[in-house]
């Protein structure tokens, strides 16, 4: 590192209103950081280091680490946590401008201006590698989502599609810009497809397996260096005219224009913490603009020179320009809700509001906090309502909105009315009525979940790890979970995935009450891993042991067990607040609404996933064959079938294809039968199959290949339908000559034919 200075610090506080601040009984000589109700987004300047040029940042997706490519050649591995920089790799000696994180590899790609790709070990940062790319500068490589492939951009104005599988191989090159490609995307609504911009001033929307572009967009007077998507279809540009362009990507239309930037545009970027996006440019500034009415929320100007590029996750910022890294802190107010005892509560722009779950319709404000709430908690009997912002919290009574007590803590939990869990650095204190009961201290904490009173979570050093209430480590989850819940006897922890445990509290409490001491590994067998489900949760709530969340504004509930199953039951666009009496309510655009759960369907999945004694009534017969299939119990789905055409489909699947023909009453069905026979070997049986459907090309090669007893009407058939090379095969293979110097009359090979066939 060139050096590190502590450069000015942006901190936007509340400005003192009586009559609707709170008034915190804290040490007031501590500095507050309450956000007011006007201020939606906070940002806060943490840290400014001296750095030469930086072209290119990369955050790992899951871990504190964060990739810096320099114009110098090097690339500088920083701690996100620490901020510091912990190694350094010369990679080249000509800039770097773009590196990717493969995480299905655990690689890092740098791309370079040789035209080279460099490939590294993440952690250890060993090269791997290094490969020929493309004949100029490289300035873009973008990883497939989810396939083992990656995109590389290029000034020599072409891109490249490569795989990984061992080797790195080159399986497309994509032609048809006239300038240096600057960026690429992929398209998140479909990953077949992908889109580049160029200094030719066009956008090109490209398949994956096609050389040549399929759409091109038009309207920027410059070249455009920056490209990507907010949300599905929309698309955002930034290009040397000075200008943002938002894009239909459906119509390949302009919707809307942005203008502010005095220099050329380098980079856009969403930030997916917000409901924002950044620009940053040769101006110096780094502007924020809102996703849906594209206007100007915030405005940075830094000392540093030229900014080129900008990175976000979990609210922390990271700018790279000609002469400095910037570690911003950001945060905005959203929305929180909570349900306990059919009773509802959220927060809306600092004001926290209840309803009923009986009259969702009626809600009623009971409160102007005066700023964002980050936390929101309420008591089991919903007797008490706890909320929190930059660690400073507050309890209320729910019945009045009486203040009770004030405190300074972070992910604050109630265990009942009175008690309550928080963490304050590295110090997890439990509390009884303002009292402290007793406190705990676990170094390097960042996150604390309570399960249970014997149980709660933490995030400490890229894991979660579980203690015991009283300390005693239990047990650790090689993730950091954003959410960690007990469900019924096991455990649901929320990453980048879902993970769910077993938990032997026999095994727990045996080692806790008898003193035995702890492994470092932890309690062996506390924890059994049951699977892994590829879900990110956006919220959640358990319920009669059941874990339902939301993900991509869709409703799914788990059933946890031995083969734990997880269910779509319905759209959901907001919040999860909890589920009572068969309904589950969530928050949607501020507004309370409610979906109903098919509770008979639900107890009967979750008695078939935990092997017990189930019934199904006629309402859920078609969802329980549904259920079954899912579950590859075609024969269990069967016993349940009393419609033909359902029927066939699971014989199929169970390999019945005799059984199946007796059902098949349709072309459709004899020609899909007969392919299963084909497979199957059961040659006579498929040629009867499409004699049937009159799959003609198909039974000469399934006839020919056994008895030929179809071929003469395959034949026939055919010169019926004037498929005359066809039907002369049919009749030659049959031995029928006579007719196949009939089709070859006034032609050519007559007489051949008949010299050779006939005579």
């Amino acid at each position: 590192m060139r050096g590190s200075r502590n450069l000015r610090r942006e901190i936007l506080t509340l400005q003192g209103n009586s009559d609707n601040s709170l008034g915190l009984a804290l040490n007031k000589n501590r500095p507050r950081a309450w956000v007011t109700n006007k201020m939606k987004f906070k940002r806060t300047i943490q840290k400014t280091f001296g750095s030469p040029k930086v072209k290119s940042i990369q955050m790992h997706p899951t871990k504190p680490v964060a990739i810096m490519g320099l114009f110098n050649g090097d690339v500088q591995i920083w701690d996100t946590d620490k901020m510091a920089m912990v190694n350094s790799i010369h990679v080249s000696n000509e800039p770097i401008r773009t590196c990717v994180i493969l995480g299905r590899m655990d690689w890092l790609l740098v791309g370079s201006d040789d035209g080279n790709v460099s490939i590294y070990e993440l952690g250890k940062y060993r090269k791997v590698k290094t490969f020929h790319a493309h004949d100029d500068f490289i300035r873009k490589i973008e990883s497939h989502p989810q396939d083992p492939s990656f995109l590389t951009a290029s000034d020599d104005a072409t891109l490249k599609m490569w795989i990984y599988q061992g080797e790195v191989s080159q399986a497309m090159t994509y032609t048809g810009h006239e300038h240096f490609v600057m960026d690429v995307c992929f398209y998140p609504n479909d990953a077949s497809k992908f889109v580049s911009c160029s200094l030719d001033s066009t956008i090109k929307v490209w398949s994956v397996e096609q050389p040549h572009c399929v759409k091109t967009f038009k309207g920027h007077t410059s070249g455009i260096n920056s490209i990507c998507f907010l949300g599905r279809d929309c698309l955002v540009s930034g290009a040397d005219d000075l200008t943002l362009k938002v894009w239909d990507f459906q119509t390949a239309q302009c919707i809307t224009t942005l203008s502010g930037h005095t220099n050329n545009i380098n980079k856009v970027y969403p930030l997916n913490s917000f409901s924002l996006f950044a620009s940053c440019g040769e101006d110096g500034s780094m502007r924020l603009w809102n996703n849906k009415t594209f206007k100007q929320e915030d405005l940075l100007i830094l000392q540093g020179g030229r900014i080129w590029d900008v990175k976000e996750k979990d609210g922390k910022i990271l700018v790279g320009s000609d002469e400095e890294i910037v570690f911003i802190n950001a945060c905005q107010g959203s929305p929180l809700v909570r349900m306990s005892r059919n009773r509802i509560f959220y927060s809306v722009s600092g004001s926290i509001f209840g309803v009923k779950g009986d009259s969702v319709g009626a809600p009623k404000e009971l409160c102007n906090v005066g700023f964002h709430p980050d936390e929101l908690e309420v008591s089991p009997s919903g007797k008490a309502v706890a909320v929190g912002n930059e660690g400073e919290f507050r309890i209320f009574s729910s019945l009045g909105f009486r203040s009770k007590f004030s405190g300074e803590g972070r992910d604050f939990h109630f265990i009942d009315d009175d008690e309550f869990v928080v963490r304050n650095g590295d110090v997890v204190s439990f509390h009884r009525k303002g009292e402290v009961l007793k406190s705990i201290s676990i170094k390097g904490i960042s996150r604390l979940f309570f399960l249970s009173p014997s149980l709660i979570g933490c995030n400490v050093s890229g894991q979660t790890r579980i203690y015991s209430s009283s300390g005693e480590f239990v047990s650790s989850i090689n993730q950091v979970s954003d959410h960690l819940a007990i469900v019924g006897d096991f455990l649901v922890a929320c990453g980048a995935l879902i993970s769910i445990y077993r938990i032997n509290q026999d095994v727990i409490e045996g080692f806790v009450e008898q003193g035995i001491e702890v492994p470092e590994e932890g309690i062996k067998d506390a924890l059994v891993h049951l699977g892994t489900e590829y879900y990110g949760v956006s919220s959640w709530c358990t319920s009669d042991d059941i874990f339902y969340f939301t993900s991509n504004n869709k409703g799914y509930y788990l059933i946890p067990g031995d083969r734990p199953y997880v269910y779509h039951f319905s759209s959901i666009s907001g919040m999860i607040a909890g589920v009572e009496n068969g309904t589950l309510f969530y928050l949607h655009d501020k507004s309370v609404e409610c979906k109903k759960i098919d509770t008979e369907f639900l107890r009967f999945q979750r008695s078939v996933i935990l092997g017990r004694e189930y019934s199904v009534p006629d309402g859920i017969r078609s969802k329980a064959i549904a259920f079954f299939e899912s579950l590859e119990m075609h024969e269990k789905a069967l016993d349940l079938c009393v419609d033909d055409n359902q029927r066939f489909e699971i014989l199929l699947k169970l390999d019945r294809y005799d059984e199946a023909f007796s059902k098949a009453n349709s072309i459709v069905k004899y020609d899909k039968l007969g392919r299963y026979f084909l497979k199957a070997g059961e040659l006579p049986k498929a040629s009867e199959c499409f004699l049937r459907s009159r799959n003609w090309v198909s039974l000469l090669l399934a006839d020919t290949l056994s008895g030929k007893r179809n071929l003469a009407v395959a034949g026939s058939e055919c010169r019926k339908e004037g498929r005359l090379n066809h039907a002369f095969f049919a009749y030659l293979k049959s031995g029928r000559y006579s007719e196949c110097a009939e089709l070859l009359e006034s032609t050519l090979f007559s007489s051949l034919f008949a010299k050779n066939y006939l005579d």
